[in-house]
């Protein structure tokens, strides 16, 4: 005599998270934001090239800082790449969408 198959798991799957980006968005992968632009051309300057980092100017709360980040196209790139930044330079990365212009 066989088992009696299990009952229906009450639970639901967890959705899909969609893998694709909304039109028009990009991902800013920053990693690092400085008072002192010689910081923050240091920081960029140890970044591998292939990440193809750049240093912006962003004022906050009247202040000048120097932000280094690098664009990447959708949200699952910039959690893999800010993963493996912190593993393999020690950051801390900040993740923010972007319009594209």
């Amino acid at each position: 005599m066989k088992a009696a198959p299990p009952p229906p798991s009450k639970t639901k799957p967890a959705p899909e998270l969609a893998a694709s980006t909304p039109s028009g968005m990009s991902y800013a992968v920053d990693l690092g934001s400085f008072l002192d632009r010689n910081n923050a051309d240091r920081l960029a300057a140890s970044i591998p090239k292939n990440y193809q980092t750049t240093v912006m100017q962003a004022e906050v709360h009247g202040k000048l800082f120097y932000r280094v980040r690098t664009i990447v196209p959708t949200q699952t790139d910039a959690t893999a790449l800010a993963a493996k930044l912190a593993r393999e330079q020690k950051l801390a990365p900040r993740i923010t969408p972007i319009q594209k212009p």
